[in-house]
């Protein structure tokens, strides 16, 4: 058991409190004052008192205060642990969690005998900010790792309910986001397809999937907005366009931005922030704005949404269907901005980081994104028989909406 000497605690905490003052946007003096409270409350209670502290248990307590923000770009987590992957997918969509086999999607019901609504609840206790949706896709996402290699058991049904055992162990994950890709235990360099995809379809309709705004996506040299430029090349011809990005969990808005240049002809006002800036006391309130840049695509527009999209995506949302410029169809986003100010703190050998949020993000509705996220204008979700027929609804909505239109 690791334990570190009461000044390492308390100094471990005061920066952790000096980062939370200097960058989180609290929006009155006394809800500031109240949760740095609990932090010096932790030091008094009276295992924090002792001469001998154990890293694990400081660390969990900070969490759970931590996660009394509700935001979803601040959280407190350990570098360099390894972390194992569990090698059956696991999702939730339409309110259940499920898993692929060869023949159709199943309902997962339990985890080693664990009811999966359980782990779900559990989970999302120690998620903060976001829609409710967004923190169980993130809560599913979590019960399918895990910090040691061990086998599970999924107990699921299918379509008729009849009851199906799915083996599945927890491996080493050795992904790196956007660089390698792990497919049947052999590693590859990820490509093109992994995150992004154009085709035609019916109608002469142009679709481009886009499924990050990453940094660390660069493939033949080129960042994301540079391969969604290319695609979007590919399609030019199409008489209009569906950008899907329900797997779109976010990135660098600039990215974003970029993209969404090529739908705008003129500088358009589409959100504001406000802002917290290190010495200063009081918030600043900006205006952002989408503008024109490359080629113009003057085209129906239609984005596919839903409850994973959040951070630099909700932000897409605002460039587009808020101005108008585009018609969203699937559900509400996951509803979350900050603009995290990263930490990097030690404790005991350990190395920790700590993200805290600088920005609140509002469309120009008035609307806050963090917790609300951004609604569809038509709103189209998938029933449990649709997944198992891996029929997609939103996309043969949003091809009926256009067929529709251009009639």
């Amino acid at each position: 058991m690791k334990t570190i000497n009461r000044d390492e605690c308390v100094s471990f905490i005061e920066n952790i409190k000096m980062h939370f003052k200097e960058n989180f946007p609290f929006l009155k003096d006394e809800d500031r004052d109240n949760f740095i409270n609990r932090f010096d409350s932790l030091l008094e209670e009276e295992e924090f008192l002792e001469d001998k502290i154990n890293i694990d248990n400081l660390i969990k307590r900070l969490q759970q205060i931590i996660v009394t923000l509700d935001n979803s770009h601040v959280d407190l987590s350990e570098k360099g642990k390894e972390i194992f992957k569990l090698n059956k997918e696991l999702y939730y969509k339409a309110g259940i969690v499920w898993v692929d086999t060869d023949d159709e999607p199943l309902e997962v019901v339990s985890v080693n005998d664990t009811p999966i609504s359980q782990l779900i609840d559990e989970e999302v206790k120690n998620i903060g900010g976001g829609t409710l949706e967004w923190k169980k896709y993130k809560a599913v996402n979590k019960i399918a790792t895990s910090k040691q290699e061990y086998g599970v058991i999924i107990t699921a049904k299918n379509g008729v309910g009849g009851e199906v055992k799915v083996d599945a162990e927890f491996e080493k994950n050795r992904n790196k986001r956007f660089k390698i890709k792990v497919e049947n235990g052999m590693e590859r360099s990820y490509k093109r397809e992994d995150c992004l995809e154009s085709k035609i379809l019916e109608g002469n309709i142009g679709y481009i999937r886009i499924d990050s705004w990453s940094n660390a996506i660069e493939i033949d040299g080129k960042n994301i907005a540079q391969l969604v430029e290319e695609e979007l090349e590919k399609i030019k011809s199409s008489t209009s366009i569906i950008l899907d990005v329900r797997n779109n969990d976010g990135g660098n808005s600039h990215y974003a931005r970029l993209v969404a240049s090529h739908f705008i002809k003129e500088k358009t006002e589409c959100c504001h922030f406000l802002v917290k800036k290190p010495g200063q006391k009081d918030m600043v309130k900006f205006t952002e704005h989408v503008a024109p840049e490359g080629e113009f695509y003057d085209k129906k527009i239609v984005i596919l949404t839903g409850p994973i999209c959040i951070s630099s995506t909700d932000m897409f949302l605002t460039f587009l269907k808020d101005t108008g410029r585009a018609v969203s169809i699937g559900q509400t986003t996951g509803g979350g901005s900050g603009n995290p100010q990263s930490l990097d703190l030690h404790l005991g050998g350990r190395d920790f980081n700590l993200r805290v949020s600088c920005w609140r993000n509002y469309r120009n509705n008035g609307q806050e994104i963090e917790n609300n996220g951004i609604e569809p204008d038509i709103f189209v979700e998938p029933r449990p028989d649709d997944i198992r027929k891996r029929r997609d609804v939103e996309l043969l909505r949003a091809v009926k909406y256009l067929i529709d239109k251009s009639n």
